[in-house]
């Protein structure tokens, strides 16, 4: 009868144990809670775009959004030293970054800039792959000029073309998109680093990017003239659809409107980051910022971007067009040739 007793205290004892092993597990450490999706609730991380960040391991991602809706994206293998208050993140130079956790909101301060920035867990938050929209080749050709910055869809007598200025070579330069090959092109007698064309005029319109005019030059290569816009800055790009000018300063990080091409100003959009390349087409407003594609829309006085698109592997976006049924862009990558990318945004 005691020997009895005595198994069954143990297994009691036994069973005791276990289910108080059970509902207190080890509790994770800070470095430990650091992985996974943050959603920024206040203050700043990293400039005051950032809206989301995600750790794994050594890796964090940024995910950025201004207040025009321009988005962008790192992803950086740059976090060392994690300990349970601090870690490091290598961008342009070493920052050491101090953190708490505490229910699930995370608290991230710097003190070279002073910056502090608060972030609640957010399983649900946007991954890295779905934040932007991925712009896709449908096709991919060396162009005839070389360091263009703006391009125009041109089309002459039924030929579909693409110009860019040539900067080796002072030429209009053209290329065929239905042979896909070079055709030449027009000399004229200045650098046309904004381009557009004026159908109805048969009329090349374009700056030099030293001054706020636009020139006005037949396809034979003769000047007629130039209009002063009063804009103090450079121009950079054109669109021109409908006797309406879109106008865009990469200087002066803000795109003009002109309605009806009478060289009045209507509209001035502030952007708070360069421009490079812009295309009006079926009511929306296409903006390169370079690594991205933006899609907006503009109701008067207001611009606000509804999708950003980034295309992998291709260079930077300098210049972009539409042929009326896709959207084309000029890319530039260091050491390799200019390429001319028809992309999959259709009309």
């Amino acid at each position: 009868m005691r020997i009895l007793k005595t198994i069954t205290l143990l297994l009691f004892t036994t069973t005791l144990f276990n289910c108080n092993t059970d509902e207190n597990p080890q509790a994770l450490s800070n470095a430990e809670q650091l992985t996974g999706s943050w959603e920024l609730t206040s203050g700043n991380f990293q400039g005051n775009e950032t809206k989301f960040i995600a750790f794994d391991g050594n890796q964090i991602q940024l995910l950025f959004q201004d207040e025009l809706g321009f988005k962008g994206r790192f992803e950086y293998d740059a976090i060392t030293n994690v300990t349970e208050t601090e870690f490091t993140y290598n961008i342009q130079g070493a920052i050491v970054y101090s953190y708490t956790i505490n229910n699930n909101t995370l608290t991230v301060s710097e003190s070279i800039f002073n910056t502090s920035a608060v972030f609640r867990r957010n399983s649900n938050a946007p991954t890295y792959e779905n934040w932007v929209a991925p712009l896709t080749k449908e096709e991919e050709v060396n162009t005839p000029w070389v360091n263009a910055t703006d391009i125009e869809f041109v089309n002459f007598d039924g030929t579909p073309l693409i110009i860019g200025y040539d900067s080796s070579s002072g030429f209009l330069a053209s290329f065929n998109l239905s042979s896909l090959t070079n055709s030449g092109g027009v000399m004229i007698n200045r650098q046309a680093s904004a381009l557009a064309y004026d159908l109805d005029g048969d009329l090349f319109i374009h700056s030099n990017a030293n001054d706020g005019l636009l020139y006005s030059t037949k396809t034979d290569g003769v000047e007629i003239g130039s209009t002063d816009l009063g804009i103090d800055t450079s121009i950079n790009y054109l669109s021109y659809h409908n006797d309406n000018i879109w106008i865009a300063s990469s200087h002066a990080k803000t795109i003009y409107f002109d309605n009806n091409n009478d060289a009045i100003i209507e509209e001035e959009y502030v952007l708070g980051k360069a421009p490079y390349g812009i295309e009006y087409k079926q009511g929306f407003l296409y903006v390169s910022t370079r690594d991205y594609l933006h899609k907006c829309q503009v109701n008067g006085n207001q611009l606000q971007a509804v999708e950003t698109y980034a295309i992998e592997n291709a260079g930077s976006i300098y210049g972009i067009t539409s042929d009326g049924e896709n959207l084309w862009i000029n890319t530039q990558k260091t050491n390799e040739d200019d390429k001319l990318i028809k992309t999959n945004i259709t009309f």
